[in-house]
């Protein structure tokens, strides 16, 4: 199982990585990696949204794949890393507004693509939150305790340092899914 994940999870990290750090480059004029999120690189009427959002899919997908597999002795966890899964990939249906206000947009995508979007932060948030209470190594409930801690601090500095809102999610998303692919590994060492 160790070798499927890494196979499959560790290149769609690198293109994860690859794309949120240089699809800035290739986006709409004003794109920047530090103030942008993914979210706005996928963007309504923002050039070449769909890489983004193809990522988006990708990575609902796999992590979903992987999350039901490892996880399957542990049902809530399942139920938890599909629900973040299914709305990873909503996001990349139902799209962020363009950067420029002044364009056309569609208000109900854009509220839809937020409501989405929280899912996935909340559904992340639960399922940090329910490995600690799981029977894995201590070390793994200390990170799922550090991983929870990013989830909602992260998303505060966004708020409060909104300039620096790309580059904190940036952090947050490497660290996050990074995270998941040690968790899928170890869980599934645990029950073997």
């Amino acid at each position: 199982m160790k070798r499927y994940v890494l196979v499959t999870l560790g290149p769609l990290y690198g293109l994860m990585m690859l794309v949120m750090f240089i699809l800035p480059c290739f986006s709409n004029e004003g794109m920047s990696l530090i103030a942008h999120s993914t979210s706005e690189l996928g963007a309504q009427g923002t050039r070449n949204a769909w890489v983004m959002n193809t990522v988006f899919v990708l990575l609902g997908l796999g992590y979903g794949v992987f999350g039901i597999h490892s996880l399957k002795t542990y049902p809530v966890l399942v139920v938890m890393i599909v629900f973040f899964a299914t709305s990873l990939i909503m996001t990349a249906f139902f799209r962020h507004a363009p950067i420029d206000p002044a364009l056309p947009h569609d208000a109900l995508e854009d509220t839809l693509h937020s409501v989405f979007a929280t899912a996935v932060g909340i559904s992340f948030s639960a399922f940090a939150a329910s490995l600690m209470f799981v029977p894995v190594h201590r070390r793994m409930r200390y990170s799922a305790l550090g991983m929870l801690m990013v989830a909602v601090l992260i998303p505060i500095l966004m708020f409060t340092v909104p300039q620096w809102k790309g580059l904190f999610q940036r952090m947050m998303f490497l660290s996050a899914f990074l995270w998941l692919i040690v968790v899928f590994i170890t869980v599934s060492l645990k029950k073997t």
